[in-house]
């Protein structure tokens, strides 16, 4: 099922709303009833890693990430890992709020991170180094990451940089890419006063590297203006590849936007 993640923030926190639908009559599955329990790693959860320092330096001791994992309960462990002081990392707390709402349909989650507990006075201006996944346990056989990698492999993870005048992008939407259907919905919102351009692409590449899909679209916005933009494609010639084939199908969504000569 496909995952959807918002990221926002103000002076004081930042926020990340998950939602994550399944069928109706199933359910995520949760036993843990209390924070810092580890047990939630195997089980339902989500995991979140925060690293405001260079992507070299969060195995670093002394340096260090933020981790946080969460049940569909709502009961969580945040952590300060490779901090300096072993036996010492659950003493970290996010400082904010975590909160689930489980239906027949979905789990959402929504959860506000205190920006100083993550060793920063502000965020304009500046980048986190973050992975989010949806997974059924640490070894299970769902696992939804924003980057498809291990839980240390910070050279893959998604670099997030917080510009105020930056347009608002959400991925909203991909499809069943897998399955050779594309139908991706990429919904804007203007943030500065004066248009900015903004230019996004869609491309899949099949398990042997050859590029089957391929488009551009562009679009302006301002603050105050909503547009979507959207890729539809049915019949993308998707390679079949088992779990431990060294070849992968790859799919990317990319927003760009200028400001000004950037």
């Amino acid at each position: 099922q496909q995952i959807v993640w918002n990221i926002g923030y103000d002076d004081k926190f930042i926020y990340l709303a998950m939602h994550s639908p399944h069928k109706k009559g199933t359910y995520p599955v949760a036993r843990c009833k209390a924070n810092d329990d580890m047990g939630v790693l195997f089980e339902d959860h989500v995991e979140i890693q925060i690293c405001p320092h260079a992507r070299k330096e969060a195995t670093r001791p002394g340096k260090g990430f933020y981790k946080m994992m969460v049940n569909p309960k709502g009961f969580m462990i945040d952590q300060y890992l490779y901090n300096g002081t072993v036996g010492t990392e659950e003493l970290w707390s996010t400082g904010g709020e975590t909160k689930c709402l489980v239906t027949e349909e979905f789990w959402d989650l929504e959860m506000s991170i205190e920006i100083a507990r993550l060793g920063v006075q502000k965020l304009d201006g500046r980048s986190l180094v973050i992975q989010l996944v949806r997974t059924d346990w640490c070894g299970g056989v769902y696992f939804a990451g924003w980057a498809p990698c291990a839980w240390l492999e910070w050279n893959k993870f998604a670099e997030v940089s917080f510009d105020p005048a930056a347009p608002v992008f959400q991925f909203s939407k991909a499809g069943e890419v897998m399955a050779g259907d594309l139908d991706a919905v990429i919904n804007l919102k203007g943030s500065a006063p004066e248009a900015r351009d903004v230019q996004i692409s869609v491309q899949i590449d099949n398990a042997e590297g050859k590029t089957v899909y391929s488009e551009k679209q562009a679009a302006s916005v301002k603050a105050g203006e909503n547009k979507t933009v959207s890729f539809k494609k049915s019949g993308i010639p998707i390679s079949s590849v088992n779990f431990t084939d060294k070849g992968r199908n790859f799919f990317e969504m990319r927003a760009v936007y200028k400001d000004g000569p950037k």
